[in-house]
């Protein structure tokens, strides 16, 4: 696995940034420029100049030409291949219309509340975000009907936004974390191997995020998804001193901690379709469930 990576840069990165489910951690602070700037020489090499911006912090995209690339890599025949819930199906049409009908003052409205967000992070939960701005790469706009953009294996280390106007700042910064969250889970899977037996691909459980049957790594993912969220609406009460529970993106905490439950029971009933690295994040999911219950639930 790591031969055919060939970037020594991206297993450095997971040595000092490593994925646990409900807290993102880092290790070795120090190191992290470093790493940072390894890891965007990786993504060039393995996906283009395109995908990993100039700057060692994230990097809002507002060039045509740019987008339009960027939005092409979310175009899949396989809608189980899109990580991101969020994302209806899209085709080279839709990436036509959306560039052709740009508007500038759209997109610097959406970058907006997303620094707004980005800068909530740094204040009150800095660790969150160094690790959000180290994955995500670039973020890029574009308007698609039905379409909230999301994030793709295809293009790790890159956002498609298109949200509504004018969010909560809470809101946007669960976004933030929920697509780093996806990209976290794509570098793991690279490093460490698929969460998923090979030939277990047939099997289903309940999504936390649709609460409807779907194949069992999308499932996993989903878990993931709706953990981070958790963990994050935690560690901003504890900041804030009040709670933060909207409903928006995500469920309320209520709704959203027994979709997870259920999807964590659905998963763990089937167990044995995992691997070594899946089970680990499995505990550390159920361990995070429990730190970060809803009172009263």
């Amino acid at each position: 696995m790591r031969a055919h990576l060939g970037a020594d840069a991206l297993i450095s990165l997971l040595r000092h940034l490593t994925i646990r489910a409900g807290v993102l951690v880092a290790g070795q602070a120090g190191d992290l420029c470093l790493t940072a700037f390894a890891y965007r020489r990786w993504l060039a090499m393995r996906q283009g100049a395109v995908t990993t911006g100039s700057d060692l912090v994230t990097e809002f995209v507002c060039d045509p030409a740019a987008e339009r690339e960027l939005l092409s890599g979310f175009i899949e025949s396989d809608s189980e291949s899109r990580a991101d819930e969020l994302l209806a199906p899209l085709t080279p049409q839709g990436v036509d219309e959306a560039i052709a009908q740009r508007d500038p003052w759209h997109i610097a409205a959406q970058y907006a509340q997303v620094v707004e967000a980005r800068d909530l992070l740094w204040r009150l939960l800095p660790v969150q975000a160094l690790l959000n701005d180290i994955v995500l790469a670039r973020i890029f706009c574009a308007q698609v009907p039905n379409s909230l953009g999301g994030s793709t294996a295809s293009r790790i280390g890159v956002v498609w936004i298109n949200l509504p106007l004018p969010m909560a700042v809470f809101e946007v910064a669960e976004l933030l974390v929920h697509e780093a969250t996806h990209h976290w889970t794509f570098l793991d899977t690279l490093v460490a191997g698929p969460h998923v037996r090979p030939e277990a691909n047939g099997a289903m459980a309940c999504s936390s995020i649709r609460h409807t049957q779907r194949p069992l790594v999308c499932a996993f993912d989903s878990l993931l998804v709706a953990v981070e969220p958790l963990a994050l609406r935690r560690d901003l009460r504890v900041a804030l001193g009040a709670m933060v529970d909207q409903s928006g993106i995500h469920p309320s905490s209520r709704a959203l901690q027994e979709s997870a439950g259920d999807c964590l029971a659905s998963i763990t009933a089937q167990s044995q379709c995992l691997t070594a690295r899946g089970k680990a994040i499995l505990v550390r999911s159920a361990d995070s469930l429990n730190t970060h219950a809803v009172p009263g639930c």
